[in-house]
């Protein structure tokens, strides 16, 4: 029996922020690139302001005669399903979460909030290299608590045949909200890594916390060719704007 392959790209994924963002997550995105360019030099590569997003959840997968087959189901757990579309974006259109309003920054290490994520304070979350991508991530904040709809929406959108790549067992929780703002291109000691990473951190402790709001007009089907999603090769569907005839075509 042929093993189906499902390619990494080009395919589909539900975002918010691609392309046009309001001036305060601007100013806050070129800041932090900024102080990481300035320390780094040329070992980072920024993303353009167009390409930073935050991944709501990946959709990918590939037409097949049978209907769209979800790539990380098969992948992750060796299960042949295939995306309803047309049910999950009414799901999202309907979700009694959106709009959420995501913090980034402001978090103090001597607070506790009650959450961590994998295992680490949102302080030491909210800025890191994972790999050789900078990350920038947040949480959904209210009445001085951080929330878990955004992990529910992932959760709930297996419902729908998606499966986020980061559920692999089915107790799996992520509730980060995350935007990739550059990636090393040279090899700095990880001494200078700790040393930026604590020095952004800091950063964004003594800054005033930004908050975003996430709801249906922010959010985007992107279709990418590249990882790195970048603007020039990149479809985007407005969410207010998607069909499934369109958002169909943006698959393999």
């Amino acid at each position: 029996m042929t093993q189906i392959l499902v390619p990494d790209v080009p395919n589909v994924s539900l975002v918010a922020f691609y392309g046009s963002k309001d001036a305060e997550l601007k100013s806050l995105i070129l800041l932090l690139q900024d102080c990481i360019a300035n320390r780094l030099g040329s070992k980072f590569e920024r993303y353009s302001l167009g390409q930073v997003h935050g991944t709501i959840i990946g959709c990918e997968g590939l037409q097949t005669e049978k209907g769209i087959l979800s790539k990380w189901f098969l992948e992750l757990r060796n299960e042949s399903r295939y995306i309803d579309l047309a049910e999950f974006i009414t799901y999202i259109r309907n979700h009694d979460s959106l709009p959420m309003v995501v913090r980034i920054g402001g978090y103090d290490l001597t607070i506790d909030y009650q959450f961590l994520s994998r295992n680490q304070h949102p302080y030491a979350r909210s800025f890191q290299f994972q790999g050789n991508i900078g990350v920038l991530m947040g949480w959904e904040y209210k009445n001085k608590q951080i929330l878990f709809n955004l992990h529910r929406l992932r959760f709930e959108a297996q419902k729908f045949n998606l499966l986020h790549k980061y559920y692999k067992k089915a107790d799996g929780v992520d509730n980060d909200f995350y935007m990739r703002l550059g990636i090393l291109n040279g090899k700095p000691s990880d001494a200078e890594i700790t040393k930026l990473e604590e020095e952004i951190r800091g950063l964004l402790t003594e800054i005033s916390p930004l908050y975003v709001l996430i709801d249906v007009n922010s959010l985007s089907f992107i279709g990418f060719q590249d990882s790195l999603v970048p603007v020039e090769t990149t479809r985007v569907i407005p969410f207010n704007q998607v069909t499934i005839d369109n958002l169909k075509a943006l698959y393999p």
